[in-house]
Formats: C-alpha cells, sequence, structure tokens
C-alpha cells in the first residue's frame, strides 16, 4: 500500500496539469535549478518532521539527487513560488486515494469521526493579523482557531480549515 501511494503521490506531482495550476508564476520553475517544481514538493512534504536544514540533507541522500548542498535560502525562494492551494489539493487526493484503495477501519461498517480545534499561534505581520485577529489583551499575538476533521479509527485528517481567532469552533464543524 505504501509503495502504491509513494507512486501515486510522485505521479501527481511530476504531471504538467499539477505543475501549471500549482506554481504562483507562468514564469516559475522554467529555468533548469537544482529543485524542479515536483522535487520542491517533495521535499517541503519529507522535512515535516525534520528541521529544515536536516531535512534538507536527508532528503539530498534519500532521493540521490546528484548534489550533496542545498541552502535553507534556496529551499524557502522555491517553496514561495509554490501556492498553497497545491498541498490542499494534494492532501484531497491522498485522502480519496486512501478510501479507494486501502483496507481501512470501520466500525460496524460506520467511520468514526471527530472534530477538534484548536488555538495557533501565528508570527506577527499586519496581513496575517487582518486575516486572523488577536486577542484585544494580546495585539502584538496573532491567533487562528484550526479545526479539523479527523477519522479516528485510520489517524487520517479528513479536511481542516483555518479561521479568525474568535470564529465559534461549532459552525467550522459544519
Amino acid at each position: 500500500m505504501l509503495e502504491r501511494f509513494t507512486e501515486f503521490i510522485k505521479s501527481t506531482v511530476t504531471s504538467l496539469e499539477f505543475m501549471l495550476k500549482s506554481k504562483r508564476n507562468p514564469k516559475d520553475f522554467t529555468r533548469n535549478r537544482k529543485l524542479s517544481f515536483s522535487m520542491n514538493i517533495l521535499l517541503v512534504l519529507s522535512i515535516l518532521n525534520h528541521s529544515i536544514q536536516t531535512g534538507i540533507d536527508q532528503f539530498l541522500i534519500e532521493v540521490e539527487t546528484g548534489f550533496d548542498t542545498y541552502s535553507k535560502q534556496a529551499f524557502s525562494q522555491g517553496r514561495q513560488r509554490i501556492l498553497p492551494e497545491a498541498f490542499l489539493d494534494l492532501h484531497k487526493k491522498s485522502v480519496e486515494f486512501f478510501y479507494n484503495e486501502a483496507d481501512y477501519e470501520t466500525y460496524f461498517g460506520h467511520r468514526i469521526l471527530a472534530v477538534d480545534g484548536s488555538k495557533i499561534n501565528l508570527p506577527y505581520n499586519k496581513e496575517l493579523l487582518d486575516i486572523y485577529g488577536s486577542q484585544k489583551s494580546t495585539n502584538d499575538l496573532v491567533q487562528a482557531l484550526a479545526s479539523c476533521v479527523v477519522d479516528v479509527l485510520n489517524n487520517t485528517i479528513l479536511d481542516g480549515i483555518m479561521a479568525p481567532y474568535d470564529s465559534n469552533e461549532r459552525k467550522l464543524a459544519e
């Protein structure tokens, strides 16, 4: 199953259609650089559980890129050229793949879903402050409310949303 999923992700991120709708600017990823669009996506996904430089170093070894250095600055620049919606689309496709291909757990034929919300602190900048707001007592602390729907038997996040910190959790769950 893991091998099929890995191949599914690779084929998705290497498709021309996915790249064209997922890059910020039509000129992005047109020059021959160390890491292509798809390699940038795979790198972002591979460092989720590591510091940036450790993740980059491990990625370069595991993927056998042919070079042994790649800076955090180059990584950051590559990541900036990818639309956030690319990762949302990839997550949606991954969930669909899981439920179509995996032998997933159910409880008497039903999936058990839970919804949970959590306040998260965000870096301070004017744009994030305008979108998510802050508590009145701490105007310099930007906070958002994150809410996720989770398949608890399969440890799978089905959907998630970030909203202003003072949003209603029940409304987000709906």
